[in-house]
């Protein structure tokens, strides 16, 4: 079965339009292109839909034959095992990708990239990201800084990784995000969301590290994230944002209240490292 196929046995299964499954991340015409197997659809964009109806990675790739070479690994493969592992913390995911690179044909494949955060996933489920050697450190440097195009892998990659920078590095890629954000409402919705990320994770870290941070870049990434459409997919984004901005702007108790609201809505982890 092709991906446009299974999508649409899920969507018939859900009793969905074509409009409601494709939600906001697809339009309506592309997204019926895809089912009918003209277009073929990016990895982000599938799991993003897949997440949006609760519909089992898994399962539903069990369902998608590999329609070029069952030797072959593509790239929807490796993001949906790598997304999976991250998130649901499964190593095994690693382990299964990590055979398959062996195994298959990878050669359309960013082996670095994926490489790279193959090293960083395991550190973060295992708790050993402090422990990550300086040989693999700069391996990753080096495949987030490759090219000048920064592409949604490299941010990605950043995004995950931004614990093994010094503060310098992240002061001066964050200033470099920043500078080519001009819109980020214009920008595709998976690099929306992975700024977003980058953006609150670099607020985080300034609130521990404050005398090491640039203040511009501080008030710039409040700024852009306050900027993100009223949306539900930028609700959180814009909540951390509010609440770093009120720790920053020494408004504690409007900090409180947002911290206990992410209690109420079952956030106990985040609401614990805030």
């Amino acid at each position: 079965m092709k991906i446009g196929e299974a999508l649409k046995l899920e969507r018939k299964q859900l009793n969905l339009s074509q409009s409601k499954m494709a939600g906001n991340i697809l339009t309506k015409s592309f997204y019926s292109k895809v089912e009918r197997d003209i277009c073929s659809i990016r990895a982000n964009d599938l799991l993003q839909i897949l997440s949006l109806h609760n519909i089992d990675y898994s399962s539903f790739f069990k369902k998608v034959e590999n329609n070029t070479n069952k030797n072959h690994i593509s790239k929807i493969d490796c993001d949906n095992l790598l997304h999976t592992a991250y998130y649901q913390k499964d190593l095994s995911k690693i382990t299964e990708l990590e055979k398959m690179l062996n195994d298959r044909n990878n050669s359309e494949l960013n082996l670095d990239n994926i490489r790279a955060q193959i090293i960083i996933i395991k550190a973060a489920i295992s708790n050993t990201l402090a422990q990550i050697s300086n040989d693999e450190k700069q391996y990753i440097k080096k495949t987030i800084f490759e090219t000048d195009n920064w592409t949604e892998n490299s941010l990605r990659l950043f995004a995950i990784s931004m614990s093994i920078f010094d503060p310098n590095e992240i002061n001066s890629v964050v200033k470099n995000i920043i500078k080519n954000t001009h819109n980020i409402n214009s920008l595709p919705e998976e690099k929306q969301k992975i700024i977003s990320a980058i953006l609150v994770n670099y607020l985080s870290y300034f609130i521990k590290k404050k005398q090491r941070i640039i203040n511009t870049n501080i008030d710039a990434s409040v700024k852009i994230l306050n900027s993100l459409t009223i949306d539900p997919k930028n609700c959180f984004a814009k909540i951390m944002a509010n609440y770093y901005e009120s720790i920053l702007n020494n408004k504690l108790e409007k900090a409180k209240t947002i911290s206990n609201f992410l209690r109420e809505m079952g956030m106990d982890i985040i609401a614990d490292k805030l």
